[in-house]
């Protein structure tokens, strides 16, 4: 390796201009060329981080030529291919990049509006039609155009749960006729819920559209905010009567407090999501 006399770089921070420093070779690894401004830029955006003392310059100097020497050996030794740092580096990338992502203002915005939305909730029926994202636009438009004419019909004067069974994909239209009881902020994709929260009582919304495909809604009723009710349960597969008799047995124990409701439900209940909870 290389090195050039390190006040030639004071020389050329000193006096001469990017155009005439950029392609001036500071040293070497193996012949490939290292050059002053690459060490020159490196040293002004991380001089902060640099010690306050007369040798900064020459420590940096030398901190940077081991930085290149370790780098130059991982390529030889083809650490570069390797999945595992393949992956931790579009992880760190992933990482770096999220603060310049984030708008502060748009951020405020939607905590706002999420916290007073979540002070109602909204009873509402849907139709749906399934439409994938890269649907053409002739059959996009002819979706849109079928939930118009569902909505007409509504506005005509017929239920709009006779329509859904109708005109709806959604699997569950037989039996709820597209109502999908209350919710509240946070629970629905959020376009869908922006048509939710903006679409006033007993109206029908225009369609629009989610992940999902489009969709037209009615809302029923807009309440305030009842809260969220935690609960705990045990339960048992089967139906025999001996099941029954178990399930009977297991509710004289907690009524009569011999143990807490979450010790016996650990040791008994067949739900295997909920049961390790208590």
């Amino acid at each position: 390796m290389r090195l050039n006399n390190v006040f030639i770089i004071l020389c050329f921070v000193g006096f001469y201009s990017f155009s005439q420093t950029k392609k001036t070779t500071l040293f070497t690894i193996n012949n490939e060329p290292y050059y002053t401004q690459d060490f020159i830029t490196n040293y002004e955006k991380n001089n902060n981080l640099i010690p306050d003392s007369t040798n900064s310059l020459q420590d940096y100097l030398e901190l940077f030529i081991n930085y290149k020497l370790k780098v130059k050996e991982a390529k030889d030794l083809k650490l570069d291919t390797f999945p595992k740092y393949i992956n931790e580096l579009k992880d760190y990338k992933s990482r770096l990049i999220q603060p310049y992502l984030k708008d502060i203002p748009i951020t405020e915005k939607l905590v706002k509006e999420a916290y007073e939305r979540l002070l109602k909730e909204v009873n509402a029926s849907h139709i749906l039609i399934f439409i994938q994202p890269n649907t053409p636009p002739k059959d996009t438009l002819l979706v849109y155009n079928k939930l118009i004419e569902a909505r007409s019909l509504v506005l005509q004067g017929k239920s709009f749960s006779e329509v859904a069974k109708e005109y709806s994909e959604d699997p569950s239209v037989e039996q709820n006729g597209g109502n999908l009881g209350f919710f509240t902020a946070l629970e629905m994709v959020y376009p869908f819920e922006n048509a939710a929260y903006s679409t006033n009582v007993n109206d029908i919304s225009k369609p629009f559209r989610t992940k999902f495909g489009y969709h037209i809604l009615q809302v029923h009723e807009k309440i305030a905010a009842r809260g969220e009710v935690e609960v705990a349960h045990i339960m048992l597969k089967n139906e025999t009567n001996k099941a029954k008799k178990k399930i009977d047995s297991i509710y004289n124990l907690v009524i009569n407090e011999d143990e807490s409701f979450g010790t016996i439900a650990t040791k008994v209940s067949e739900d295997n999501a909920s049961a390790v909870k208590e």
